[in-house]
């Protein structure tokens, strides 16, 4: 009860602060804008570790992980035909409540199989795409913590592709 209070207080206070802002833009006064934007942006930044004590853990370790997403990796059509293979390198936070956030391709296969105009190869796309999704629905993980409480981490994966 005691947090609900504390986290309650906190956002009363900012409510507080937002109004005064609002209120002197309201009358004309510059400063007030500037006050206001760097409030909403550091409500809107989250913090994101990238060293921690104890870093996020998939339930049954990393070998488990690997296991869910060749169960729930489906090969793209446009994939069946290539004979692709190489890494690719993901790039996901795992937030405070163990949820996979915002998974990017940090390093794929765009090099291992270039086109000659520059855009990237179909099944190498289809490929990406559905490496995304399949992070994206991961299971929950256990939180990262850092110095006893609980993060969200920046975590990276390399994932190998062997097809055809």
């Amino acid at each position: 009860m005691s947090n609900f209070l504390y986290n309650f207080g906190n956002q009363l206070s900012l409510f507080r602060l937002i109004f005064i802002c609002l209120f002197l833009l309201n009358q004309g006064n510059a400063y007030a804008s500037g006050v206001l934007f760097s409030i909403l942006q550091q409500r809107d930044s989250v913090e994101v570790m990238t060293l921690v004590d104890s870093p996020p853990e998939f339930e049954g370790g990393m070998s488990a992980f690997y296991k869910y997403i060749g169960k729930n990796f489906k090969l793209p059509a446009t994939c069946r035909e290539s004979a692709i293979s190489g890494k690719v390198f993901v790039e996901f936070i795992v937030s405070e409540e163990g949820e996979v956030l915002s998974p990017k391709i940090i390093k794929g296969l765009e090099l291992a199989y270039p086109l000659k105009d520059g855009t990237l190869h179909p099944a190498v796309k289809a490929y990406h795409e559905e490496m995304l999704r399949v992070f994206s629905h991961s299971p929950r993980w256990r939180p990262g913590t850092h110095e006893g409480v609980v993060r969200n981490v920046r975590m990276q994966l390399a994932v190998v592709v062997c097809l055809g």
